[in-house]
């Protein structure tokens, strides 16, 4: 091996320090915003000592995995607030949670009913569990071509298709902040007698105002997964999952998160979320209203602005479907520019740091640990540049905006599919493969083939058209190849 002599190196504090000296603005995760939104007395214990409270199971401290101290109470706290029976802190992140639920729910060779437009950690528990997904086809919003999510009438198509399946998975918001509707879906699916998981990692707020969508236990849910992270100040990596009613396993979910979390937990994650959790019973509906005002304000003053075409209530009238207003989906086409474009503008000349950008969009996420001055920020950044690339350019930007194909059929399970041998082929080889892995362009974000399904001409025609018009697409190689089944 060879040996690496520039061992004085420390490249990822380098790397953190070199962005920290650029003194971006942010509007992206994680919600506490550079330590803004954060439990005052946690803020001073981290910063005096920090290395002090990195501690493990000793005597005195608990143990996450079976809790009976100060873990037992801060979770109970945790179910108090958000109005579960029971909340489990997650230090391996909302994908944990969804993993442990899934697993609960499926045997290997079980059914499960999953939108097409959930996040990786589905397609994970799928594999770990064995599960056979049915997938609900979800709806594309027609001005955007963001992906809303299923419709009440496709979800109750699908129960129907697939009466032995073992639990429903809803998403409530999207990454973009569109919530569906959740309540009716998850009373359709109860009517089935069938548990209901809900994916709400950029929903954790949702119960802090009735100026939001509502929140998976409001609707419902069975098991709610929430990234706290996210949204409401704690650590990344720190989630809460949430249960409720008597259609959850409760022995078998205790027993896969043992699994599927670390057995050295994080002392200074756990005690993050429990300041977080305090910060938000104490101040957190206050916090959530304040901010939402400012928001409006600022979504009034972004619609104004000539080429920039700010994803609205309104674009979802008639739908079904709601807005998280504290998510800004941007697309500037109408000034010439693609959404990384903006982006990148925002980030070197302005120090804005987004969330996310692709072809057509950008979005920006907006938490109670931005600032009156983070908003005007943005708002006259967005002033000069609308006026700036307005008045110069006649550029017309592609616009992914072509229908999602069929969905293929699935011909072995996702857990199968990820362990048998595979080959990378180019794209224009696969018709008539099985897929090996997840491909999803962003825009829209709803995969197009998924583990273990069978690769369509119009899945192929699908991914060479989003290419073409510079949308990402994971699963697909830089040589554009796809990995199937060998």
């Amino acid at each position: 091996m060879q040996r690496n002599n520039k061992q004085d190196n420390a490249p990822i504090l380098q790397a953190l320090n070199n962005y920290l000296e650029k003194n971006y603005v942010s509007f992206h995760i994680p919600g506490h915003k550079n330590g803004q939104l954060v439990d005052q007395e946690l803020l001073a214990m981290f910063q005096q000592q920090l290395f002090c409270f990195d501690l493990t199971e000793l005597p005195g401290l608990d143990d996450l995995h079976q809790p009976e101290g100060p873990i037992e109470e801060a979770q109970k706290l945790g179910a108090q607030l958000f109005g579960a029976e029971e909340t489990f802190f997650l230090v391996n992140g909302t994908s944990c949670g969804i993993e442990a639920g899934i697993l609960s729910l499926c045997r290997d060779g079980e059914e499960i009913i999953v939108p097409r437009n959930v996040h990786q950690s589905v397609a994970y528990g799928l594999i770990l569990s064995g599960a056979i997904p049915r997938y609900v086809p979800v709806e594309v919003c027609p001005k955007t071509g963001l992906a809303l999510g299923p419709s009440l009438f496709k979800v109750e198509e699908t129960l129907k298709l697939y009466p032995k399946a073992k639990g429903l998975v809803l998403v409530n918001p999207t990454y973009q902040g569109v919530a569906p509707a959740l309540k009716d879906l998850v009373k359709l699916a109860h009517h089935a007698d069938l548990p209901v998981l809900i994916d709400e990692a950029h929903g954790s707020h949702f119960c802090f105002s009735s100026s939001l969508p509502p929140s998976g236990l409001e609707a419902g849910g069975d098991l709610v997964v929430q990234s706290t992270h996210k949204l409401l100040g704690s650590l990344t990596q720190t989630s809460l999952l949430h249960v409720q009613g008597r259609r959850i396993n409760r022995i078998r979910l205790k027993g896969y998160l043992k699994m599927v979390q670390t057995s050295s937990p994080s002392y200074l994650l756990m005690a993050s979320l429990d300041g977080a959790r305090r910060n938000m019973a104490l101040k957190g509906k206050k916090l959530w209203e304040e901010i939402l005002e400012e928001v409006r304000e600022i979504r009034r003053q972004i619609n104004a602005l000539p080429g920039l075409d700010l994803l609205d209530e309104e674009d979802l009238k008639g739908t079904g479907f709601l807005l998280d207003p504290t998510k800004l989906v941007i697309s500037p086409r109408g000034i010439g520019l693609s959404g990384e474009e903006l982006a990148k503008i925002l980030r070197e000349k302005y120090r804005i740091q987004p969330e996310y950008a692709d072809n057509n969009h950008v979005l920006l996420i907006v938490t109670p640990g931005n600032s009156r001055e983070d908003l005007n920020k943005l708002v006259v950044s967005l002033v000069l540049i609308a006026k700036e690339y307005g008045e110069i350019s006649d550029r017309k930007v592609k616009k992914i905006d072509f229908p999602n194909p069929p969905i293929g059929k699935q011909e072995v399970s996702p857990r199968e599919a990820y362990n048998r041998q595979f080959v990378l082929l180019p794209l224009p080889e696969t018709i008539g493969e099985i897929a090996a892995e997840l491909v999803c362009p962003y825009p829209p974000g709803i995969p197009v083939v998924c583990p273990g399904e069978k690769i369509t001409a119009e899945a192929v025609d699908y991914l060479r058209q989003a290419r073409e018009v510079g949308a990402k697409i994971r699963g697909l190689d830089k040589e554009g190849r796809i990995a199937i089944l060998s």
